[in-house]
């Protein structure tokens, strides 16, 4: 979530020329209106899977969960 927020921040400030630096305060500025955008995205998969063997009987499988976390950003705010 926060290299959203970082890279957001440097979209920003990566129009301004090197005499035209950001301060503090503009920076600060800068994150607090990225902020409300940014977003964390969570995955967990699970599962139940019923195998048949060859000879007939079957058997419940239940591996681990697989899960993923990220971050994004929203560009429009109705999604």
């Amino acid at each position: 979530m926060a290299r959203a927020l970082v890279i957001a921040v440097l979209a920003c400030l990566s129009a301004a020329s090197a005499s035209d630096a950001a301060t503090e305060s503009e920076l600060q500025s800068a994150v607090f209106r990225a902020k409300p955008a940014v977003v964390m995205i969570m995955v967990r998969i699970g599962a139940t899977a019923t195998v048949r063997c060859s000879d007939g009987t079957t058997a419940v499988v239940q591996p681990g969960s697989i899960g993923e976390l990220g971050s994004g950003s929203i560009i429009h705010p109705d999604g």
